[in-house]
């Protein structure tokens, strides 16, 4: 996350590319490390593989009271579900999904977490929030902040 750092990793693509290395095409070509030759792809094995995947709640810093007056005097919380978590420190916005239906609920904490509501269940669940009330249905489209 330094412009030193990313203008290397430019400078070295650039040079990739000028010397005819990167090329546009339908399939990646895997190389051997030790005798860099072509790997057919009946010699590509991958192993079982997990990525690790965090939930995350970001404060809301706009005030919704306006627009959704449930929200009034709360503490406000997005939450998002990533498996790039070293992406985090980077974040400078959370993306709503204009097609999907969003809630705000209340966990009974003195929080209110604003999440899809497809996956709210499943969420609740995973948090291990079990009393938990709906007191918002969310047009994200319709936010005017």
């Amino acid at each position: 996350m330094a412009f030193p750092y990313e203008a290397t990793i430019v400078r070295e693509f650039g040079k990739f590319y000028l010397n005819g290395s990167v090329i546009k095409s339908k399939k990646p070509i895997y190389w051997c490390i030790s005798c860099k030759t072509a790997l057919a792809e009946a010699e590509v094995e991958y192993e079982a593989h997990s990525s690790p995947s965090i939930f995350v709640k970001f404060p809301m810093i706009s005030d919704l009271s306006k627009d959704v007056p449930a929200l009034k005097g709360k503490k406000t919380f997005v939450v998002i579900w990533t498996t790039t978590p070293w992406t985090i420190p980077a974040n400078l916005a959370i993306a709503l999904h204009p097609d999907l239906e969003y809630v705000a609920v209340d966990t009974g904490n003195d929080q209110v977490l604003i999440l899809a509501e497809g996956l709210m269940a499943v969420c609740m669940d995973t948090f291990g929030i079990r009393d938990y009330r709906v007191i918002a249905e969310l047009d994200p489209i319709a936010w005017k902040t």
